[in-house]
């Protein structure tokens, strides 16, 4: 239709979004936010008037609701279902690994975790809800690994934001023994497992 696409990675100096303003040309017609951002950087967008769409958003983004459209992915049932299936097979701990404030997709993912839980009459234990916000570099391998080594307990299944963080945590069990990651429920979600090992070990949602 005549339409490119520029993709712009935000600098984490670029507070109030001075620097991305001086990169919308006349031509631009929108704008997609691919992930969370902090309000100062979205009131700052919003000095252009061109139409944005957010791309998931904090649960608590009023803000976000103000300046344009959030589309978030369904979340909360394709992990109740996994949940749920995980339970049938014996499952009676469950850990969950992700900053779930901060995203409304994360977050749903955790409420369809805590509503299977519910509706099999399965108490959560808090100190397994891993949803902090950490700031230097998010749920990265070096983070889930230092999480899964120094919890109280292994749970029967971890519930995990992404793939990613599923795939960190297999390879964080098999450090401890080889066989937890078979052992282990791991659950993730996207779809975005390549390697064979990690199909093996670990249920996810596709995206599509």
């Amino acid at each position: 239709h005549g339409y490119r696409m520029q993709l712009h990675i935000v600098d984490d100096n670029d507070v109030n979004g001075d620097e991305t303003m001086k990169l919308l040309e006349p031509d631009v017609k929108g704008i997609i936010f691919l992930c969370g951002f902090s309000d100062s950087f979205v009131h700052g967008l919003n000095r252009s008037p061109v139409p944005k769409t957010f791309f998931n958003a904090p649960v608590e983004a009023t803000e976000y609701l103000a300046y344009g459209n959030v589309v978030s992915l369904e979340g909360r049932f394709a992990i109740r279902t996994l949940v749920q299936r995980a339970i049938e097979k014996g499952s009676r701990t469950f850990a969950f690994i992700g900053h779930a404030p901060g995203s409304f997709n994360i977050q749903t993912r955790l409420d369809g975790m805590l509503m299977a839980l519910k509706e099999n009459n399965i108490e959560p234990d808090p100190t397994m809800l891993y949803t902090d916000y950490i700031k230097e570099c998010y749920y990265n391998y070096s983070v889930v690994e230092k999480l899964v080594l120094n919890m109280p307990y292994i749970p029967d299944a971890f519930v995990c934001a992404n793939d990613d963080v599923a795939k960190y945590v297999a390879t964080a069990l098999s450090k401890i023994n080889l066989v937890l990651p078979i052992k282990t429920t791991i659950i993730g979600f996207d779809n975005t497992l390549e390697d064979s090992f990690f199909k093996q070990d670990i249920m996810t949602v596709d995206i599509r």
